[in-house]
C-alpha cells in the first residue's frame, strides 16, 4: 500500500501531466488567405443569391415607379444641375446605369484562382501589381464570368420596355470588346459596345471615378435607377474617411431602394481603400510589406464600443 508521501507524489505528477498537456501547441495549419470568407460567402451562400434577387426587384419596381413620373431622375442632384437639362428631363429617352463587376457579372471565380495561386508575397509592390493586371487580363479575355441571379432578367425587362441600359465600368478600354462578348453571351443586350459600355481610360478623361461617365449618359438620357457595388457607382468623392462616407449614404436615405439599388460586395472596393488606407509616409517594399500594413491599418479602425 502506498504511504501518504508516495500517494502525493503520484498525484502531483499525473496533474503536471495533465497541465502538460492542456497547454501544448495545437497545430493551426495554413494561414487562411484574408479574402478566403468573403469569396466562400459570395460564392456559396444562399444568402447572397437571396440578396441579388432582391436588388434586381427592387431595380425593377423602381423603373415602374419612374416610368409614372416625369420629373424621376437617379442622377445626383449636383451631377443633374451641373449638365443644365434638368427643364428637359421629361422629353428626354430613358435609361438605366449599371456597373459590370460584380453588379452584373460575377468574377469571383477569378479570386479563388488568388486564393489558391497567390501572387508571390516577396515581389516589390509595383511588380505585383503589374502581376495582378495581368491575370486580371487574362480573366477578362477568357469571357468566362457568369451573370448573377437576376441581373440577365432584369436587362431583358428593360429592353423590353424600351428602356436603354448603360454599363460603366471600370475595365479599360482594351477589354471594351472582351467584355461586350461576354455581356451578350450571358443574355444582355448591348445593341452597340462603344455606346453602350463605357470604359475607363485616364488619358482620354475617363478615370476610375464615374461621374464624367455619368455625366455623358446624362446629356442624353434620362437616368431611372443607377445599379452597383461600390458607391462610387453612386457619388463622387467616396475615398476619403469611414465617416464621411456615412455621411453621404445618409444624405440619401431616400433613394436607397428606389433611384439607387447597391450589391453586396465584401470582397473588394473603395471600402477597403478608406478602411484600411495607409498613412502617407508608409513606403512598403513588397507585396508582403503592403498587406502586413493594410492589415494593421484595418485592425485599428474596427471599433468595439456599443453605440449608445
Amino acid at each position: 500500500m502506498l504511504g501518504l508521501t508516495s500517494l502525493l507524489l503520484l498525484v502531483a505528477c499525473r496533474s503536471a501531466e495533465v497541465r502538460d498537456e492542456v497547454v501544448a501547441p495545437v497545430p493551426t495549419g495554413p494561414a487562411a488567405h484574408d479574402k478566403l470568407d468573403a469569396v466562400a460567402w459570395t460564392q456559396g451562400s444562399a444568402e447572397f443569391q437571396a440578396l441579388s434577387l432582391q436588388a434586381f426587384g427592387a431595380a425593377r419596381r423602381a423603373v415602374e415607379s419612374a416610368l409614372d413620373d416625369p420629373a424621376w431622375d437617379a442622377l445626383p442632384p449636383d451631377e443633374r444641375n451641373a449638365l443644365g437639362n434638368r427643364a428637359t428631363l421629361a422629353s428626354l429617352p430613358l435609361a438605366v446605369i449599371a456597373d459590370v463587376d460584380e453588379t452584373l457579372l460575377d468574377n469571383t471565380p477569378f479570386n479563388v484562382r488568388l486564393i489558391r495561386d497567390p501572387i508571390p508575397g516577396d515581389l516589390d509592390v509595383s511588380d505585383s501589381r503589374a502581376a495582378f493586371d495581368r491575370r486580371w487580363e487574362e480573366w477578362v479575355s477568357d469571357e468566362r464570368a457568369v451573370a448573377l441571379p437576376g441581373s440577365a432578367a432584369f436587362a431583358r425587362h428593360l429592353l423590353a420596355g424600351g428602356i436603354a441600359l448603360v454599363y460603366v465600368t471600370n475595365r479599360e478600354d482594351g477589354q471594351r470588346e472582351a467584355t461586350c462578348r461576354n455581356l451578350v453571351a450571358e443574355g444582355f443586350p448591348v445593341p452597340d459596345c462603344e455606346t453602350f459600355v463605357l470604359t475607363k481610360n485616364d488619358d482620354a478623361g475617363r478615370p476610375s471615378a464615374k461621374g464624367s461617365r455619368r455625366a455623358v449618359v446624362g446629356q442624353r438620357y434620362r437616368i431611372l435607377a443607377l445599379i452597383g457595388d461600390n458607391l462610387g457607382d453612386f457619388e463622387e468623392g467616396v475615398e476619403t474617411d469611414l465617416a464621411s462616407r456615412r455621411r453621404m449614404v445618409d444624405e440619401h436615405q431616400g433613394w436607397w431602394g428606389e433611384r439607387w439599388v447597391v450589391l453586396p460586395n465584401p470582397i473588394y472596393g473603395s471600402w477597403e481603400k478608406v478602411a484600411g488606407k495607409l498613412p502617407p509616409d508608409a513606403e512598403p517594399r513588397t507585396l508582403r510589406e503592403r498587406e502586413s500594413a493594410i492589415r494593421t491599418a484595418k485592425e485599428a479602425a474596427l471599433d468595439d464600443r456599443v453605440q449608445e
